[in-house]
C-alpha cells in the first residue's frame, strides 16, 4: 500500500521517520535526476533522517514486473538458449566475499534472473522471490532453481507464513519501494530471531562527476549512508557493516565516453534512409575510437582513483545488519 504523504502549504511528512520538514525542494548545484520529469515530481530531503523522497511517491515495482522492449527480447533469448546470465553486481560480491556465512537459509527479495541465488546456493539453502514472472521462469530453467516464486514479499509472507530464514537479502530494491517501513516489517516477519539482512542501494551522495542519480518514477527514494543507518536502526536492526563502492577505473572510463556525443552522432547517421560509404566509414571510426578509449582510459585514470578513492563518494552502498532481539520479528 503506497505511503500517504500528508500535504500542507509549508510542510511535508517524511515517509521514513514520519517527521514534518519544510516544503523546500532538494537542490544541489549541478544535480540532474536521470529519467525524471520535474513538472510531475518534486524531490525532498529529510533534514532529520536524511532520506531523499519524491512527491508523489508511487511504488515503482509494477514497472519492473512487466517486460517491455529490449528486456523482454533478452529474456526470450536466455530461455531459448538455456543460457545462464552470470552477472553479479557490487552488492552480490560484497555479500559473498571472503566466505562469510550468516546462517543456513537465505531468502532473496527481488532475485531477478537468479544469478546471485545460483552463486549463494553453495553456502545456503536458497529461496527467491520476484514480481517479474518471466525472470522467475528463467531462474528455474537456466539455473535449475526450484524454490523461486513470482511473488512480492507481502504475498510470500501471506502464502508461506510459517517459513523463516537466517538471512534476507534485497539488492537494488529498496529505492523502488513507496513505503520502506511496511516493506521492512515484512522482511522482519520472514527472519529468524536475530537474523541478518543484506542490502545494496544506489548512493544518492555519489560524486557529482559520476552518472546522475535516477529519480522517480523508477527510484522513489534515495539513500545515503546516514539515511540507511537511521532507517535500519529505527526498525530494530544493528549495523554490522557498511561499505561504499569505490570508483573502478573502467567505470570512470565509461562515464567519460557517456559524456561524449558519439552515440548521438551515430544515431543521427543511422537515421538516414541510405548510408553512403563515407557514413559507414565514420561509424566504423567512431566505434574504433570508443574501443581505444575503453582500453586506454582505465590506464590513464588509475592515479585519480588511487588519489581520490579515499574521499570521493562512490555510486553504491552495501550493508549487513542484524535484528537486535527475537522480539523484533513479531510485529
Amino acid at each position: 500500500m503506497p505511503f500517504s504523504i500528508v500535504n500542507s502549504e509549508r510542510t511535508i511528512q517524511c515517509p521514513i521517520c514520519g517527521k514534518y520538514i519544510s516544503r523546500q525542494p532538494y537542490q544541489k548545484k549541478g544535480l540532474v535526476w536521470e529519467g525524471t520529469d520535474l513538472s510531475k515530481y518534486t524531490i525532498y530531503r529529510c533534514s532529520y533522517c536524511d532520506v531523499v523522497f519524491s512527491d508523489p511517491i508511487e511504488n515503482a515495482i509494477k514497472t519492473y514486473s512487466e517486460d517491455t522492449g529490449g528486456a523482454g527480447k533478452r529474456f526470450d533469448f536466455y530461455l531459448q538458449q538455456g543460457m545462464r546470465p552470470k552477472y553479479l553486481h557490487f552488492g552480490h560480491k560484497q555479500f559473498l566475499r571472503r566466505g562469510k556465512v550468516y546462517g543456513k537459509t537465505l531468502l532473496d527479495v527481488g532475485c531477478g534472473l537468479g544469478s546471485f541465488l545460483y552463486a549463494a546456493k553453495e553456502r545456503y539453502t536458497v529461496t527467491g522471490i520476484d514480481c517479474n514472472k518471466r525472470q522467475i521462469e528463467i531462474s528455474r530453467k537456466c539455473y535449475n532453481l526450484t524454490d523461486v516464486h513470482p511473488l512480492t514479499i507481502e504475498q510470500f509472507i501471506q502464502d508461506y507464513h510459517q517459513r523463516r530464514f537466517d538471512v534476507v537479502t534485497f539488492f537494488e530494491t529498496l529505492e523502488h519501494i513507496s513505503n520502506p517501513n511496511e516493506f521492512i516489517i515484512s522482511v522482519k516477519k520472514a527472519l529468524n530471531p536475530k537474523g541478518y539482512i543484506g542490502i545494496s542501494v544506489p548512493n544518492v551522495d555519489q560524486a557529482d562527476f559520476y552518472f546522475p542519480p535516477m529519480g522517480p518514477p523508477g527510484h522513489v527514494t534515495g539513500w545515503s549512508v546516514r539515511s540507511l543507518r537511521n532507517f535500519l536502526e529505527l526498525n530494530g536492526f544493528q549495523i554490522k557493516k557498511i561499505v561504499v563502492k569505490k570508483y573502478p577505473t573502467h567505470e570512470l572510463g565509461e562515464w567519460f565516453i557517456w559524456r561524449l556525443p558519439i552515440e548521438n552522432i551515430k544515431q543521427q547517421i543511422l537515421s538516414e534512409e541510405r548510408l553512403s560509404l563515407f557514413d559507414k566509414l565514420k561509424i566504423l571510426l567512431m566505434e574504433v575510437f570508443e574501443k581505444i578509449l575503453r582500453v586506454g582510459l582505465p590506464i590513464l585514470l588509475w592515479p585519480l582513483v588511487i588519489i581520490g578513492g579515499s574521499f570521493l563518494k562512490g555510486p553504491q552502498i552495501f550493508c549487513i545488519a542484524q535484528l537486535k532481539s527475537s522480539a523484533d520479528t513479531h510485529i
